[in-house]
C-alpha cells in the first residue's frame, strides 16, 4: 500500500510548479525535484493536489499540465480549433513562447486544417524547426503545448524528419507562421 505524502513532499511539489506560470508537464516537475521520484508515484501526488484543490490540471495524457490555482484561473478554457484561421492565430500567438522555451525558428500549419477540410476528429499537421537538435525535450514540450493551446492532437513533424517522397507535397500546402 503507498505511503501517505508527507505536507513538506506536497509543498514541495507546489513550489516546483510555481516555477512554470504557464504550468507544467510530469516531466517538467520531475527535472526541478531534488528527490527522485518515480514518475507514477509523482503522478499519484499531482492527482491528491488536484484532488486537494492546490492544483489545476489542464489537458489530458502526455500533454496534461499543472498549475497552481492562481495560475489556473488566468488561463481559459480551450475549445478546440475548428478551422485554419483559428489554427494559425492560435500558433502566431505561441510562436514567440515556443521560440523562448524550446529554440522553435519555423512554425508551419499543414495538412487538413491548412486546406479548411479539417473534421471533427482531425489531428492538427504542423512542421517545426529548431535552432538546434529536436531532442525529445523539445520536441514533446512543442507538441504538449500545441495539444494543449489547440485543443486537439497535434501530428508534429520535425523538418529535417520529413520523408523525401512527402515533402514536395508538404511544403506545397504549408502555410508558414
Amino acid at each position: 500500500m503507498p505511503r501517505t505524502p508527507s505536507q513538506t513532499e506536497l509543498d514541495t511539489i507546489c513550489r516546483a510548479i510555481g516555477a512554470f506560470p504557464a504550468g507544467a508537464s510530469v516531466e517538467e516537475i520531475a527535472s526541478v525535484l531534488d528527490a527522485d521520484i518515480p514518475r507514477r508515484t509523482l503522478q499519484r501526488r499531482l492527482a491528491l493536489l488536484v484532488e486537494k484543490r492546490r492544483l489545476v490540471s489542464v489537458g489530458r495524457g502526455r500533454g496534461c499540465r499543472y498549475l497552481t490555482p492562481e495560475h489556473g484561473h488566468n488561463r481559459q478554457a480551450q475549445r478546440p480549433v475548428a478551422n485554419r484561421d483559428e489554427a494559425l492565430k492560435v500558433l502566431s500567438r505561441l510562436k514567440p513562447e515556443l521560440a523562448e522555451k524550446f529554440g522553435v525558428t519555423r512554425l508551419a500549419l499543414f495538412g487538413s486544417t491548412a486546406r479548411n477540410e479539417a473534421r471533427a476528429d482531425s489531428d492538427v499537421d504542423v512542421v517545426v524547426d529548431f535552432d538546434g537538435p529536436a531532442t525529445s525535450e523539445r520536441y514533446f514540450g512543442v507538441q504538449f503545448l500545441l495539444e494543449d493551446e489547440l485543443g486537439r492532437p497535434v501530428d508534429l513533424v520535425s523538418n529535417k524528419a520529413l520523408r523525401p517522397e512527402l515533402r514536395p507535397y508538404i511544403e506545397q500546402e504549408a502555410i508558414n507562421v
